[in-house]
């Protein structure tokens, strides 16, 4: 008791008198921590009846996905959501044909906000969404009466992996895509829309030639992939002549550097042709030799990549033929080759160099077609199958016209090389093309003639806005177009350009009795100036003035033989 009473009495004299400032500062300690310990189990109750929410609203999420998922869509292939879009994988997308694969993956998209879709394949139109007893039959069920249920086309069982929908991305930048979240199925739709005026001045009768309102070109683009190393890629269109399907083909990406590519498409024939689309042009339209002799569009089989680190691209097929085909007029095949080659693409401390392009193309085939493709000649427009020569005659001066009796018969041989330099708001293209055609009568098939076919152009264009591209796709003006208040902020993006284009053919055309030397010439050049405009990413707004001059004088239509025509043209395009 006695040292209790000691140790109380120590305690007591060391303890601050009360009212002393060590006193109250123990006093205010006390009083945080005791609030300190409030709010901390405030908060402990606050996150308990929070995970309590969250897993009611998961639990209640799911139910209605099941839900979704188990409601039939009349018509639907499969679902469709409004999720936001995310970019594809981190490889690179190879550049295709028409310049829209790949289209999308440099800049943002903007996603699309809306409620998921549900729905699977085996869903379609003609399977009955019902099951015995009248009971809406749930997306795992294929019985129908007591066996598989059935959509058209024969569409057995399509209802995805063990019933389940894919949820869907969807995103709107260049074009629109709807990809799987694992990003093994995708679907892009992309459209190019094209409309002019052209005028042809100049004196007297110019027949068939006429001052006219057209639309040259309208696409609609459909591409995507089912798997990712399953690609395909459909492009209807309506141009020069009847709606056809001008593209259709399957692409095997097992490695960028080794794809195969199975359908219709482009054959590679020149660097002009197969690397720059046609909503992606200089020029309204291709120089004088493409326009009227590139391999254009065939069936057939393509192995096509990029190698050495990605600084060259090749392509190497075989195909039907002829030019401009849906399906083989014999059983030879034609055979392309395709290379380019940007050697200095690595060189950062040359920049001047980087993107300069030099390359080289051959195709070699042996043609016994009943008429000759193209049958005639033009300075100004792109002949595809469905072609229709008066319109066209109506549209583009004409230069030549094979005899009706004419048919290619025989070896053909084409060659090219090129040079394509980019560099910063300046770009330089040349290009040679060159080969022979073996032509004969349709009275006559033994007696063939080898005709020489070549031509050459040189092509230039300069930003005078300071847009810098790398390739001739996706041109975004640094500042779009904007007009306010009656002030003009800016005007968009602005190049101008300048093409100068040969085409010959040697005079055994005529003396072998192809044409006729009295109505056609065998020699064209034209000269293309003007400039395009975009005030805005996906609208382009072409200018031109063409004048062609011709060997000899050639047949117009109309009274008078002329030896050069000139054609004023705007075109307002919307590619996206």
């Amino acid at each position: 008791m006695a040292v209790r009473n000691a140790a109380q009495a120590v305690a007591a004299a060391e303890a601050p008198p009360a009212g002393s400032r060590e006193a109250l500062l123990e006093e205010r300690l006390f009083k945080l921590e005791e609030m300190n310990r409030k709010i901390l189990q405030q908060y402990e109750v606050m996150e308990q009846r929070h995970n309590e929410r969250y897993a009611s609203l998961s639990r209640d999420f799911k139910a209605l996905q099941e839900k979704i998922q188990q409601a039939p869509v009349a018509g639907a292939g499969g679902p469709a959501s409004g999720v936001e879009g995310t970019a594809p994988d981190g490889s690179e997308i190879p550049e295709g044909p028409e310049g829209t694969i790949g289209r999308g993956t440099e800049t943002e998209e903007q996603p699309v906000q809306g409620g998921g879709a549900g729905g699977t394949a085996g869903d379609r139109v003609g399977a009955t969404p019902y099951g015995p007893g009248g009971q809406l039959r749930s997306a795992g069920d294929t019985t129908r009466g007591g066996g598989p249920a059935r959509g058209p086309q024969g569409t057995i069982g399509r209802r995805g992996e063990e019933g389940k929908a894919r949820p869907i991305v969807t995103a709107i930048g260049n074009g629109l895509r709807f990809e799987s979240e694992d990003q093994e199925f995708q679907l892009q739709f992309h459209n190019l829309t094209q409309a002019e005026f052209r005028y042809f001045p100049g004196a007297g009768d110019q027949s068939p030639l006429k001052d006219q309102f057209f639309v040259p070109r309208q696409r609609w683009y459909f591409t995507g992939r089912a798997t990712k190393h399953v690609e395909f890629y459909t492009v209807i269109n309506r141009g020069y002549g009847d709606l056809d399907l001008l593209d259709a083909f399957l692409n095997y990406n097992i490695d960028p550097r080794f794809q195969l590519r199975i359908g219709r498409t482009k054959t590679p024939t020149s660097y002009e042709y197969y690397q720059i689309a046609e909503g992606d042009l200089i020029a309204p339209e291709r120089s004088l030799f493409t326009g009227n002799f590139s391999g254009n569009r065939q069936v057939g089989l393509m192995e096509h990549g990029q190698i050495l680190d990605k600084r060259a691209e090749y392509a190497i097929g075989v195909f039907n033929g002829p030019r401009r085909s849906f399906s083989a007029t014999t059983s030879n095949k034609n055979i392309y080759a395709f290379f380019n080659f940007r050697p200095f693409q690595k060189w950062e401390s040359h920049p001047g160099l980087q993107f300069f392009n030099f390359g080289g193309e051959y195709d070699y085939g042996n043609d016994s077609n009943t008429t000759t493709q193209p049958n005639i000649l033009t300075t100004a427009n792109d002949q595809s199958a469905g072609t229709s020569d008066p319109v066209v005659r109506s549209l583009s001066p004409t230069f030549f016209m094979f005899n009706s009796n004419t048919i290619e018969f025989g070896p053909r041989s084409h060659a090219s090389a090129w040079i394509a330099w980019f560099y910063k708001s300046f770009n330089l293209l040349a290009e040679y093309d060159g080969g022979f055609q073996d032509y004969s009568h349709s009275n006559g098939i033994g007696n063939r003639t080898k005709v020489i076919q070549d031509g050459y152009f040189v092509q230039a264009y300069y930003f005078l806005t300071g847009e810098e591209i790398k390739r001739r796709v996706d041109v975004e003006p640094k500042r779009a177009f904007s007009f306010k208040n009656g002030r003009l902020e800016s005007v968009g993006a602005v190049e101008v350009h300048a093409r100068y284009s040969v085409l010959n053919m040697s005079n055994n055309v005529f003396t072998a009795g192809f044409a006729d030397p009295n109505l056609w010439s065998n020699h064209a050049q034209a000269l293309d100036l003007g400039f395009n405009w975009y005030p805005y990413k996906y609208s382009k707004i072409y200018f031109d003035w063409q004048h062609a001059t011709f060997g000899s004088p050639v047949y117009n239509g109309g009274k008078d033989l002329t030896r050069s025509t000139d054609l004023l043209w705007v075109r307002c395009q919307l590619f996206f």
